[in-house]
Order: structure tokens, then sequence, then C-alpha cells
């Protein structure tokens, strides 16, 4: 008998989104600086993003 090698997707996404999201965040608060938005607001809307989403689970 020859075993089929299973192709699993959601692997495939998480390994995507793991390198993803990081990148995603920088290039955010890039673009939020040289649209000259003050670095206390940008560190402030981090701290809030990440309160917000550690309450409801995500992270």
């Amino acid at each position: 008998m020859v075993k089929e090698s299973q192709f699993c997707f959601t692997d495939i996404l998480d390994q995507l989104f793991k390198g993803l999201i990081p990148l995603l965040i920088t290039v955010g608060c890039f673009y939020l600086l040289r649209k000259r938005i003050n670095i206390n607001w940008v560190m402030l809307g981090i701290f809030v993003l990440s309160l917000f989403l550690g309450l409801i689970g995500v992270v």
C-alpha cells in the first residue's frame, strides 16, 4: 500500500500569515509616520489595538 501525502492548506496559510501580520503592522506604522502623524499617537494606537485584540482573544 502506498501512503498518500496529505495536503494541508491551513499549514501553508499559518506560515504565510505569521510573517504577513508583522509586515503589515510595520508598513502601516511607516505609512502613518510618513504622513507626519505624531509618533506618540502611533504608539498609543498600537497599544490600544493590541489590548483590544487581547481582550477578544485573537492574540
